[in-house]
C-alpha cells in the first residue's frame, strides 16, 4: 500500500495537476492525502475523475485558502467517519479485510488554533484499538532540529505537540531524503526551511507491515516536498551475495557436535600460519553449515511436523505403547524448543532470554526489528544524488571509502612537524612489555573474558565455539 500526503498549495493551476498526475503514475499510490488544494466541490469531483480515482472525499476551500481532499483506488475501501477543515478521520480496509485508521491532518497556521486538533487527537484515538496511521502538514515541530533559519519555533508549541504525540502512543516513521519538507524559498538569510510534514504510527504497524517507510521526494510546483509512505507485508531486499556463515549456539547442544568437531578441525590442513588458520576456519564453517542442514534442517518444520505427529497417535492412544512414543515426541520437541529459543536469542543481540516468558513475540520483534533496521534502501553520494540500485548504492559507498582513505602523501618533514609535540607516555618497562610477543595464555585469557555470543569475528564463529572446544581447537588457535 501507498500513501501520499502533499500539501499543493492550490490545484487550480494546471501545473499543480500535471504534478500530481506524474506523481500517481511513477508511484502507483493508493491513497492520497491533499491539503490546500483551494477548490471547491466540482472542480474536486473533475480531478477525482481525471487522475482514475475510483472515491474521493472533499471539502472546500473558504474564499482562497484550504481545502481538504483524500482520494482512494479500488484497492481499499474507505469510510469517512470525521471531517472539518483540518482533519478527515477515515476507516481504510484493505483487499485482505484488514482494518485500519487513517487521520489525514492539515494544521492550523495559528498556534493557538492547533490545541484544538491535539485535543480532537486524543479523544479519537480512543475510541477503538484499530492500527493508526497519522499524516500530513502539522506545522509544528517535534524539536529544534527540525528548523534550519529564522528564529526559534515557540518552545511551548513543541512541548504541546510531544505530549499530544505521547498521549497517543504514536511514533514518528521517520523518512529516507531530505529532511525538510518546506522551504520559503528565499535568498541567503532569509531562507527557511522546516519539517512540518510527517507520518505518525502506532506500534501495531510494526506488527503488521514489515518494511515500513517514508520518503521525502523532491519538490515541485508547491513549496512543500510530497512526502510518501510505503506500507508492505513483504520485506523489500536488495539482491545480494549468499547469506554468510554464522555459528549457532544451538549446535552445541546436541550430543554429537564435540566428535564431529573434532573429526572436522582434523581433516583441514595442518599448519600454524595465520593464514592456514584462516582457512581452516572457512573450511570448518563449510563442514559445520553441511552438517546443520543434515542434522537439524528447519527447526520449525520439525516442531509442527512431530506436533501432527503426536495428534494422530492421540487418536489411538488405547493402542499398546502408543503413550510411550507420544512422551518420546514431546521431549524431542521440548530439546527443539530449547534450540530455537538460542537461535532466536542470538539474533535478538540481548542477553534477556535468561528465565521467565521465553521464545516470546519480544524476542522475535528485536530480531525482525534488527533485519528492518539493517536494511539499506537508499544512499545519497556526495553530490546529493540518490542511488536506489545495487550498482548504484555500491559505487557511493565505493567512493566514499576512497576519498575518505586517501592520502595526501605527507612529506617525512610534515610527519615530523606534525607529532613533534606528542609526548611520550609510556616509560621504558611499560614499553617493553607491550612490545613482547602473545603467549598461549594471553590468547587464552582474552578468548575467554569475551561474552559468549556477542560480536562474531567475520569469519562468523563466535567465542563460544573456542569456549567450549579449547581441548581440541585451542593449540592452533593460540599459535597461528
Amino acid at each position: 500500500m501507498i500513501s501520499l500526503s502533499w500539501n499543493v498549495r492550490g490545484l487550480g493551476n494546471p501545473r499543480e495537476f500535471t504534478a500530481l498526475w506524474r506523481l500517481l503514475k511513477k508511484h502507483s499510490l493508493d491513497i492520497v492525502f491533499l491539503f490546500e488544494t483551494k477548490t471547491k466541490e466540482s472542480r474536486a469531483n473533475n480531478i477525482n475523475m481525471l487522475l482514475g480515482f475510483s472515491g474521493g472525499f472533499h471539502m472546500d476551500c473558504v474564499g482562497k485558502s484550504g481545502g481538504l481532499m483524500l482520494l482512494w483506488k479500488d484497492s481499499v475501501e474507505v469510510m469517512i467517519l470525521l471531517c472539518s477543515s483540518g482533519h478527515t478521520d477515515a476507516r481504510v480496509k484493505l483487499d485482505d479485510g484488514f482494518n485500519w485508521h487513517f487521520f489525514g491532518f492539515y494544521g492550523d497556521p495559528v498556534a493557538s488554533k492547533r490545541k484544538n486538533l491535539w485535543t480532537l487527537l486524543r479523544r479519537l484515538r480512543r475510541i477503538d484499538d484499530l492500527l493508526w496511521l497519522c499524516g500530513g502538514d502539522f506545522n509544528e515541530l517535534l524539536s529544534q532540529s527540525e528548523k534550519v533559519g529564522g528564529s526559534d519555533k515557540s518552545f511551548t508549541c513543541m512541548i504541546q505537540f510531544r505530549q499530544a504525540v505521547e498521549d497517543c502512543n504514536l511514533i514518528d516513521l521517520g523518512f529516507s531524503g531530505p529532511s525538510l519538507t518546506w522551504n520559503n524559498k528565499r535568498d541567503g538569510r532569509l531562507n527557511i526551511q522546516e519539517r512540518l510534514d510527517k507520518f505518525l504510527a502506532d506500534n501495531q504497524s510494526r506488527d503488521r507491515f514489515l518494511d515500513i517507510r517514508v520518503d521525502h521526494l523532491g519538490f515541485n510546483t508547491s513549496d512543500y516536498r510530497p512526502i510518501l509512505l510505503v506500507c508492505s507485508t513483504v520485506t523489500h531486499v536488495h539482491q545480494g551475495p549468499s547469506r554468510a556463515f554464522c555459528f549457532e549456539p544451538f549446535w552445541l547442544k546436541d550430543a554429537d557436535f564435540g566428535k564431529f568437531i573434532d573429526v572436522a578441525w582434523k581433516e583441514t590442513c595442518l599448519s600454524l600460519s595465520v593464514l592456514a588458520l584462516r582457512r581452516k576456519l572457512e573450511l570448518c564453517a563449510s563442514t559445520l553449515g553441511a552438517w546443520s542442514r543434515r542434522k537439524f534442517g528447519s527447526i520449525r518444520r520439525q516442531i509442527e511436523t512431530k506436533n501432527r505427529e503426536i495428534n494422530r497417535l492421540y487418536k489411538c492412544c488405547g493402542k499398546p505403547g502408543v503413550m510411550t512414543n507420544i512422551s518420546q515426541l514431546e521431549r524431542a520437541i521440548e530439546g527443539l524448543l530449547e534450540c530455537e529459543e538460542i537461535f532466536w536469542k542470538q539474533r535478538s543481540r540481548a542477553d534477556w532470554l535468561q528465565a521467565g516468558d521465553r521464545n516470546s513475540k519480544f524476542f522475535h520483534t528485536k530480531a525482525t526489528a534488527r533485519k528492518k533496521k539493517n536494511s539499506i534502501d537508499c544512499l545519497v553520494d556526495a553530490a546529493g544524488c540518490s542511488h536506489i540500485t545495487e550498482e548504484g548504492m555500491a559505487q557511493t559507498v565505493k567512493d566514499y571509502f576512497s576519498s575518505v582513505f586517501q592520502s595526501s602523501s605527507p612529506s617525512g618533514q610534515d610527519i615530523e612537524r606534525a607529532t613533534a609535540e606528542i609526548k611520550t607516555r609510556l616509560c621504558d618497562d611499560s614499553s617493553m612489555g607491550l612490545s613482547l610477543a602473545f603467549t598461549a595464555d594471553d590468547v587464552r585469557s582474552a578468548l575467554f573474558s569475551m561474552s559468549p555470543t556477542k560480536a562474531p569475528s567475520p569469519d562468523g564463529f563466535q567465542a563460544i565455539l573456542f569456549k567450549k572446544c579449547w581441548g581440541s581447537i585451542g593449540r592452533e588457535v593460540s599459535r597461528g
